[in-house]
């Protein structure tokens, strides 16, 4: 029996999987496209404007979004972080999945939450906390004493339906903040010490995490660190450490000088820590909170 050719000017019944079309080569419905997960061009594939890849040349440009799916349909794809803040890359990975995790919950709860700070640089905690001393701004510690320096702690802020911030003098706000608290329970909160909208992660640790015993555990992983050859020391005080007011030249650690960090995150309990030498152990256990 013979058989007529189709309208695209092939034998239909004579298709391949090199065929351009539906399920031909170059296709995103292609057997070898894993439906993305291979690169392929098509709707969401490679040279494609909609490419998935954010750095595509084709892409949109458009990075990915913190968002979840809410029950409430006003809030419907609410943004959690929309200044991307929990993308820095000098934060704890398990404490951002911990705070991903949580703010899903807390908007899930019928909240909305914004991620107000995440991490802080030493720098600016010593700036913040001079402001505060003349008082001309919001109470703050000082560098190396809060856990924002440390990449463990978030500051989450909650809004209306209007997008207003909801602050401490507005009827009701305790009972939304306890809310986030409750959404946030991997989190140690910080309203018992009047910081209601603050959270900090460390497993290891029940109470607080005060100053004076973050310097301490500071100094602790930055001496396992030189310890295993990790850290290059160095002697003079940078001069923003003098003029911030610093006691000692590990109150303004450069930047590049983290990898003691990981210890301090071990100590902490949080995962993406590294366990310090054995032998460095041996003698010098990390401090404990009193």
């Amino acid at each position: 029996m013979s058989r007529s050719q189709g309208s695209t000017g092939r034998d239909p019944f004579a298709l391949s999987l090199q065929t351009p079309g539906a399920l031909g080569c170059n296709d995103a419905a292609h057997p070898d496209a894993d439906f993305g997960l291979r690169d392929p061009r098509g709707p969401v594939g490679r040279d494609n404007c909609v490419d998935h890849q954010e750095n595509s040349p084709y892409s949109l440009r458009v990075g990915k979004l913190h968002v979840t799916v809410s029950y409430d349909k006003d809030l419907l794809f609410w943004d959690y972080d929309p200044r991307r803040l929990l993308d820095d890359d000098r934060l704890n990975p398990d404490f951002v999945e911990q705070a991903h995790d949580a703010l899903k919950t807390a908007v899930r709860f019928g909240l909305r939450p914004k991620v107000h700070e995440a991490y802080r640089d030493p720098k600016e905690s010593a700036r913040k906390h001079a402001k505060w001393k003349k008082g001309r701004g919001g109470r703050a510690a000082p560098a190396w004493q809060s856990l924002h320096n440390y990449g463990l702690a978030m500051d989450v802020w909650l809004y209306d339906g209007k997008d207003r911030y909801i602050n401490n003098k507005r009827k009701g706000w305790y009972k939304l903040y306890k809310l986030l608290a409750r959404a946030c329970s991997s989190f140690l909160w910080g309203e018992p010490f009047d910081d209601a909208d603050h959270f900090e992660y460390h497993p290891n640790w029940r109470q607080p995490a005060k100053g004076k015993t973050l310097v301490q555990l500071r100094d602790w992983a930055i001496r396992a660190a030189l310890d295993n050859g990790k850290l290059v020391k160095y002697d003079a005080l940078a001069p923003e450490a003098v003029a911030g007011g610093a006691e000692s030249q590990r109150d303004f650690i450069p930047e590049s000088d983290v990898n003691w960090l990981e210890y301090f995150w071990w100590a902490a309990g949080a995962r993406g820590g590294d366990t310090p030498p054995d032998n460095y152990l041996a003698s010098n256990r990390p401090p404990t909170q009193a």
